[in-house]
């Protein structure tokens, strides 16, 4: 086995490793959190898509929800911590 081929079989791993660590944070989070929209209180879970692309800082993130229409930051909310309406 080559120099080359052992660069490009651990480049390899590293990938799965990653994609497989990604996957199991966002299932994880998608089971237990949501977003509440500020201005109407629908509950929702953005699609996987729309939470990787959407701008974001350190604990919101730019989601739309899909009931009124509003593009603003929201906080993730916990299932436990969602007000009911």
């Amino acid at each position: 086995m080559g120099g080359s081929q052992i660069i490009f079989a651990v480049a390899t791993c590293m990938v799965v490793i990653v994609i497989a660590a990604a996957s199991y944070w966002y299932f994880k989070f998608y089971k237990i959190e949501s977003f509440v929209c500020p201005k109407c209180g629908c509950e929702f879970k953005p699609n996987a898509g729309r939470m990787l692309l959407s701008n974001d800082n350190s604990e919101t993130k730019v989601v739309k929800c899909p009931k009124c229409g509003c593009k603003e930051h929201m906080q993730p909310v916990k299932a436990d911590n969602i007000p009911k309406n």
